[in-house]
C-alpha cells in the first residue's frame, strides 16, 4: 500500500507544478482510518508547501484503526478542523479534495448525503480528486442511498 501512496503523490505533485500560488488541500478523514493513508499524504503535502486542512464528522478526535498501532506506532488521533457540514460548496478556495480510507469510510462516508455532495461537487470543479483505499467505494455510493441506481 505505502507503494502506490508515494506513486500518488508522486503524480499529485506534478500535476499541481504549473499552478502559481499557494495551494490549499482538504482532507476528508473518517474515525477509525488507516493511519499511513493520512500520515503519509499529509507529511508529503506540507513538506511540498501545500496548506492542508481536515473534515471530519464531527470535530472530536478522529482516532486511526487501533490493529495497526504495532505496524505504525506514530499514529494517533487528528483534531478536524471543521465538520463534514461545514464544507461549502462549490468547493471554492481548495485546490484539491483526498477522501482517506480506512474501515471509518463505511460509517462516516458512504451514508452521509454530505460527502455525497462534496464530493459529486468537486467532480465538477477544476480541482484534483483522490479518493485512497476503502474511500473509493464513495464513488459508487454517491446519490445511491438504496441501492438501485
Amino acid at each position: 500500500m505505502a507503494k502506490w501512496i508515494v506513486s500518488f503523490i508522486a503524480i499529485w505533485s506534478v500535476s499541481f507544478a504549473a499552478i502559481a500560488e499557494p495551494q490549499k488541500i482538504l482532507m476528508m478523514v473518517p474515525d477509525d482510518f488507516m493511519w499511513p493513508e493520512y500520515g503519509v499524504p499529509r507529511a508529503a503535502f506540507e513538506k511540498a508547501g501545500f496548506a492542508v486542512f481536515v473534515a471530519g464528522k464531527s470535530k472530536d478526535v478522529l482516532n486511526p484503526d487501533k490493529r495497526n498501532k504495532a505496524e505504525y506506532p506514530d499514529s494517533r488521533p487528528v483534531k478536524p478542523d471543521m465538520t463534514f457540514d461545514d464544507v461549502k460548496l462549490p468547493l471554492d478556495g481548495y485546490d484539491a479534495l483526498v477522501f482517506v480510507g480506512g474501515n471509518g469510510a463505511w460509517h462516516d462516508f458512504f451514508p452521509n448525503p454530505k460527502v455525497h455532495q462534496i464530493l459529486s461537487s468537486s467532480m465538477k470543479e477544476p480541482i484534483v480528486v483522490g479518493l485512497i483505499c476503502a474511500s473509493t467505494g464513495v464513488l459508487a455510493m454517491a446519490g445511491n442511498f438504496d441501492g438501485k441506481s
